[in-house]
């Protein structure tokens, strides 16, 4: 997903400039410290994921639905006083600001997050019970590091795992608190800001009620984080940002014709895997495909016809403009059939991206867990500027500060508006700091 802000940035290099190389070589240097794991990877990834009432909270917090809904874990954790005794200190400090704070709403919203020093109470409580029951054990190795939604922590301990999934759930839980209930500001505003004035009389009087049964609720629940969660969950929900959850199980619905048809694939016959299409969102209301978006789909449309893949990923969700109806994906993939009648069977949409960096994130997820083999590169496709950003240093210090890692391994930039690629399977790592794709 391209925006204005990432066409403005300063070009390192291009495609005959000597710096690319220097750059392609470091990437590649810093790639090998990074356990890829293509060829064991593809096609064999069979964890079924635990399920709660709400695929956002489990695309956000995924430890905290093993929390509530794996029984053994879930009665270690509501059975230990220590954990037990903090979570009636925070229920207090709710109720104090519910109380006392019914025209602030600051004061009740701040009363849901959390410290550094609670969560390093908790993370060190979860160390302590991981030594004296299986359990955590168990949910580690049986669910934790199988999810991936954690991978990029995975050669820690399993006890150190999962004090750092703790903390990301914990950091993720604030990060929402705070933007939708203080309206402090979002990774990017522009797209993931508060949808209401927090200021207005209206929406102070709806926190003060959510929190208010939300209080009531958590008298009878009985793990150490439910209140906050259902304060985050809530929060969310009522600013409609259910962005994770849109076109899901994708595998049954949009993209079920293509899964169906890659195991009949002759990977033999083409030099790539897939062809990724990256998008170019409108800041125009009613314009689903900008012109550069027409042009990204004309270019890998003909590479497709070409029969440089058989596969086209088109990668764009609800981002521009602000609040749109229009999903990018689902525009491109109709544009693929309806113009340029590309079959349905070979192309996967990936519907959640909100920038760049997921666009190549979110295609590395579904090419693993669709069984694409992963050793054999794709292409990323998209108009000469941006192809120009994507592989450049600007492009790499942005994954490393808002993913911590690359998404993928670029190899080299055949075309003006083509770069080769290979996903990366630290993709699969949950980031709840970008609660509408993370």
């Amino acid at each position: 997903m391209v925006t204005q802000s990432e066409l403005q940035k300063p070009k390192l290099f291009t495609l005959y400039n000597m710096k690319k190389y220097i750059f392609l070589f470091i990437t590649f240097c810093l790639c090998l410290q990074i356990s890829w794991g293509q060829s064991n990877i593809s096609g064999s990834i069979s964890y079924r994921n635990v399920k709660s009432s709400s695929l956002v909270q489990d695309k956000n917090f995924y430890l905290l639905t093993l929390f509530q809904k794996v029984p053994e874990t879930k009665e270690l954790l509501t059975s230990d006083k220590d954990l037990t005794a903090l979570k009636e200190r925070k229920l207090q400090a709710i109720r104090k600001a519910v109380e006392s704070c019914a025209r602030d709403r600051s004061c009740v919203v701040n009363s849901f997050l959390w410290s550094e020093k609670e969560i390093a109470e908790v993370g060190k409580n979860l160390e302590k019970l991981f030594k004296k029951s299986q359990a955590l054990a168990s949910l580690t190795t049986q669910h934790v590091r199988p999810s991936m939604a954690y991978q990029l922590y995975d050669s820690l301990s399993d006890v150190e795992l999962l004090k750092k999934a703790w903390q990301i759930c914990a950091e993720g839980m604030n990060h929402s608190i705070k933007v939708y209930g203080n309206g402090e500001k979002a990774i990017y505003p522009n797209i993931d800001s508060v949808v209401y004035d927090v200021n207005s009389r209206t929406y102070i009087y709806t926190i003060h009620s959510w929190a208010s049964d939300i209080l009531i609720q958590a008298e009878k629940s009985p793990l150490f984080f439910d209140f906050s969660l259902d304060f985050t969950n809530s929060l969310l929900y009522i600013n409609h940002k259910d962005e994770a959850a849109r076109y899901e199980p994708m595998e049954s619905l949009e993209n079920q014709t293509a899964v169906n048809y890659i195991p009949s694939v002759s990977w033999e016959k083409y030099p790539y895997a897939s062809i990724l299409v990256l998008g170019a969102g409108s800041e125009i209301y009613g314009v689903s495909l900008t012109p550069l978006g027409k042009f990204n789909l004309r270019v890998a449309a003909r590479q497709f016809k070409e029969g440089k893949a058989p596969l086209i990923i088109v990668s764009g969700g609800h981002v521009h403009p602000y609040r749109t109806p229009s999903c990018e994906a689902i525009e491109m993939k109709n544009e693929l059939m309806e113009k340029y009648g590309i079959p349905e069977q070979h192309i996967i949409i990936e519907p959640h991206a909100r920038h760049t960096t997921t666009n190549l994130r979110n295609a590395s997820r579904l090419l693993f867990k669709y069984g694409v083999p992963t050793d054999k590169p794709g292409l990323v496709t998209t108009n000469f500027r941006h192809s120009d950003y994507v592989g450049s240093q600007n492009f790499y210090d942005r994954n490393m500060e808002e993913l911590g890692y690359l998404p993928c391994k670029l190899l080299d930039r055949i075309f003006p508006t083509t770069l080769e690629w290979l996903p990366n399977i630290n993709s699969f790592q949950q980031n709840p700091i970008e609660p509408l794709d993370p």
